[in-house]
């Protein structure tokens, strides 16, 4: 299969320099990939004109809601496929434009709280995972007893500020690093310096950092609540679930036990590489072949208001990587 990629990467490198069997090529607005395309262009002349050096048989776009696909996508020759995931904030914007492809996925929470208009997202996989050539197990000491990475903006996540403050509280007696702004090589090296890896998901989702610290040899907490984590790591076992009740005693009980913590988090780091990017990428086509295309489903928006349809068309061609 030819697949015309567009979007955050996700492991297509990865998969491509493992030589997958299915062929990838990569298209962007502006970023170096293997083909671009103007902005007055639509999803057919874009496919039409690639196809004619490079059959495309399926164009899959990766977070279109920060990554706009080019015009009439509902109007592609070629089965289309959309991954949205921060629909948490960008939900009016994919409210409508969803529809405008044959196959909507998200994440399980997505499918239970997003409201379409004319399609429904379905979930198969986690959106986010690791890339194992970035975030791996190295050889150095581990002098951080509980770390978090990430994002700090209280506003949006919460309950996560409240479980940092607790966290905190605890560097009288432990080393806590609580940061942001790492990525990389840095962000690797940081991650397989610590014991304890906290997590809290804005979603309730399998975010990246639960992949990357299993990656890195480091113990995960997650909360308890989390939908998608009991798909593929077992608590106590490859992951220590936690709540706001008793996420200090959990901490300050496997700190105290290495032998216990280091049993669960050699068992997470056996489960990362059939969990990282670019073997995902293999549950796409069980995915995809399990999908059911909304066939006609941007028919009814066709016939909707033109303000209606301007005002959807405008939100999609104004996602955030498409501004300067």
């Amino acid at each position: 299969m030819n697949v015309l990629w567009m979007g955050l990467d996700s492991g297509v490198a990865a998969y491509r320099e493992r030589g997958g069997r299915h062929a990838f090529r990569v298209l962007s607005a502006a970023e170096p990939a293997d083909y671009t395309f103007a902005p007055e262009e639509t999803a057919a002349e874009v496919v039409e004109k690639i196809s004619s050096s490079w059959p495309v048989d399926l164009f899959v776009c990766w977070f279109p809601e920060l990554y706009p696909p080019p015009r009439a996508i509902e109007d592609c020759p070629v089965k289309t496929a959309a991954a949205v995931s921060d629909w948490n904030i960008y939900s009016s914007q994919v409210e409508y434009n969803l529809a405008r492809f044959d196959v909507a996925l998200t994440d399980k929470p997505g499918t239970q709280a997003l409201r379409l208009r004319g399609t429904t997202a379905q979930y198969f996989f986690p959106l986010y995972t690791h890339l194992s050539a970035v975030h791996r197990k190295l050889d150095i000491e581990k002098d951080i007893d509980v770390l978090f990475v990430g994002n700090l903006n209280h506003a949006i996540h919460v309950e996560r500020g409240r479980c940092l403050e607790r966290i905190a509280a605890l560097s009288d007696r432990y080393r806590v690093v609580i940061c942001g702004g790492r990525f990389g090589d840095d962000y690797t090296r940081l991650l397989n310096r610590a014991k304890i890896v906290f997590n809290r998901s804005v979603r309730r989702e399998m975010n990246s950092r639960c992949f990357e610290a299993l990656a890195c040899g480091s113990l995960l907490f997650i909360e308890e609540d989390n939908i998608e984590v009991g798909d593929y790591l077992r608590d106590r076992e490859e992951v220590v679930l936690y709540n706001e009740d008793n996420l200090v005693a959990l901490i300050e009980h496997y700190l105290s036990r290495p032998d216990e913590a280091a049993r669960i988090t050699a068992q997470g780091h056996a489960k990362a590489a059939s969990l990282a990017a670019e073997n995902d990428l293999k549950r796409w086509w069980t995915g995809l072949r399990r999908a059911h295309p909304a066939a006609g489903a941007f028919a009814a928006f066709r016939r909707a208001s033109a303000p209606l349809r301007r005002s959807s068309s405008t939100r999609q061609a104004l996602s955030p990587a498409s501004r300067p």
